[in-house]
């Protein structure tokens, strides 16, 4: 048995990511649950010109996934944490995280394990993003740990290194893998990547370069209404668009050259890429490490309380237009929806890190569902339905929601189907065409014109629609995965609370009681322009007599722009 309390009762632990959605509830219930932890250092990324320590105090004053320490702690909670958490100013994306000399080699001899759960999560980000924390990150770690007296390392990637690769997927880093079959040397594809971002960046300045931004550059001024002669105005505007056009090629780029290798995104490439070179550095250093691999992480099951969520990611888009006009979404029916609530794997990093701790660790452990308790994307569709009409019901608005939101069903369909977004969008082109050459008396000509301008509209709704839509393809229309979840088994739990059992999970009462819920009230305002409810703690937190560590880079990494 292992005891979670026991494991890490006096331990020194490192984590990375806690600004993130799942490394702030992970943080949040380490210190709850396990009040008994030596301390915690919090490695963060300094932003504005106030210290790390500021952004932390912000973290635990405005996140509602602080509620659980506000409540235990109260007044006495600035006191506690200053004695717990010591914030320190760093970046995975640098060697020893660009820490001075001194609080490297303090950390060196104290730290009993570090939790990586930094990453850019984007599906299309720009790739020198995607590379310098999902590749480059995991091996600073690494080689991090490996200069420690004795600490262990856990790195959290994604089931969906899989890639355009369908079946059952088991617990293993395959070096060399790549999702067409072809061999892959991790060593020569990252010089190839190095590549692809040098040649993107030679870009710049050449005369199709220059020619496309300058003509970029007078039409934002000009749609702007501004003044092109305005010498201020003009470099503004072209320091920022030369940026962007970067930043655009980078994100194109990447996709392509992951599409190329066949994984959907340059997401899912990287963090492969990245598991595959920490293995072959693993081996060499003998580190003690293991990879978590969650899959598509959503609302709490029940910690830091049931439907818990931030920002508007996974299967939040999708659900938010389940509960629009759109109701034909395009997924294969019977495919696997491996959904996992954010605590559940958090369960799993928990109980990772104290066998890794122990030395009893499998290289890796997937925090899935579908393949102990397998939720399908049609059942998902249809779940969804019913609890948007559930509350459109209940809490509808206007008479439409209460009249006809209310009593509409949710479709999956074939994505060629016949009311398909693409088929949608180009009628709605076709019309605008039509409209757009009407001939006949004024009258005509100008209601003409006015519904080609209205047509014109809907397209472009319809196009971010289709934006979401293709994202999501790929996980529930193109491929068919089952990810095993066999590995965490080995580690019976002494304290049930920290046991990950997905078997548990209803997925009715989870995805309709739990899940939407919760997306509504802290994921859909930021999608329609609204505020979300402010958490607004009694007693703010506020470190006492604490200083951040400031980070100095020892080595100049790529910035996007």
């Amino acid at each position: 048995m292992i005891s979670i309390q026991e494991s890490y009762a006096g331990k020194r632990v490192l984590v990375t990511g806690t600004s993130g959605f799942l490394g702030k509830v992970w943080l949040v219930m380490l210190l709850e649950r396990v009040p008994d932890i030596g301390k915690v250092y919090v490695l963060l990324r300094k932003k504005g010109l106030r210290p790390v320590t500021h952004r932390f105090e912000k973290l635990v004053n405005t996140s509602a996934a602080f509620k659980p320490l506000h409540r235990t702690h109260g007044a006495n909670l600035s006191e506690w944490l200053s004695e717990k958490v010591e914030v320190i100013e760093g970046d995975i994306a640098y060697k020893n995280f660009g820490m001075d000399e001194d609080t490297t080699a303090r950390l060196r001899t104290d730290v009993d394990a570090v939790i990586n759960c930094a990453g850019v999560v984007d599906f299309a980000p720009d790739v020198r993003l995607s590379k310098g924390a999902n590749v480059d990150g995991p091996l600073n770690v690494h080689d991090f740990v490996a200069s420690c007296d004795n600490a262990s390392f856990v790195h959290v990637s994604t089931c969906y290194v899989r890639g355009r690769n369908d079946g059952r997927v088991s617990e293993e880093i395959e070096v060399g893998y790549t999702p067409t079959g072809a061999i892959m040397d991790p060593v020569e594809e990252y010089a190839n990547l190095e590549a692809l971002i040098d040649d993107v960046e030679s870009r710049d300045g050449t005369e199709t370069f220059e020619a496309e931004l300058e003509a970029r550059v007078r039409k934002v001024i000009t749609d702007k209404g501004l003044d092109l002669e305005n010498e201020r105005v003009y470099t503004t505007v072209m320091r920022r668009e030369r940026a962007e056009k970067t930043k655009r090629a980078m994100a194109s780029e990447g996709t392509d050259h992951a599409d190329r290798l066949g994984w959907p995104n340059s997401y899912t490439y990287t963090k492969s890429l990245g598991e595959q070179l920490l293995k072959l550095r693993a081996m060499e250093s003998g580190v003690d490490y293991c990879v978590v691999r969650p899959a598509i992480v959503e609302s709490a099951m029940s910690f830091p309380f049931p439907g818990w969520n931030e920002g508007f990611n996974t299967s939040g888009p999708v659900v938010y237009l389940l509960g629009t006009w759109f109701r034909n979404l395009p997924c294969k029916r019977g495919n696997p929806f491996d959904v996992v609530p954010v605590d559940y794997v958090c369960k799993v990093i928990m109980i990772a890190a104290a066998a890794t701790m122990r030395g009893e660790q499998s290289t890796v452990y997937q925090a899935a569902t579908s393949g102990r308790n397998t939720f399908m994307v049609d059942r998902a569709v249809e779940l969804t339905a019913l609890a948007h009409r559930k509350h459109y019901r209940s809490r509808g608005t206007s008479l439409v929601e209460r009249a006809i939101l209310s009593r509409m069903d949710s479709i999956d369909s074939a994505y060629d189907h016949t009311f398909s977004v693409p088929n949608v969008r180009k009628t709605a082109r076709g019309l605008a065409s039509i409209f757009d050459n009407v001939k006949g008396p004024r009258p005509i000509r100008r209601q003409a014109r006015q519904l080609a301008k209205v047509t014109r509209g809907a397209d472009k709704q319809l196009k971010g629609v289709q934006k979401i839509v293709d994202v999501f393809k790929p996980f529930i229309h193109d491929h068919c995965w089952y990810f095993e979840s066999e590995n965490i088994k080995a580690h019976a739990v002494e304290e049930p609370e920290f046991r990950f059992e997905p078997e548990d999970i209803n997925w009715r009462e989870y995805w309709i009681g739990v899940q939407v819920p919760g997306l509504r009230k802290w994921s859909f305002p930021a999608y329609e322009g609204k505020s979300i409810e402010a958490f607004k703690p009694t007693h703010p937190v506020k470190l006492q007599s604490v200083k951040a560590t400031k980070a100095q880079p020892a080595v100049k990494i790529r910035k996007a722009g």
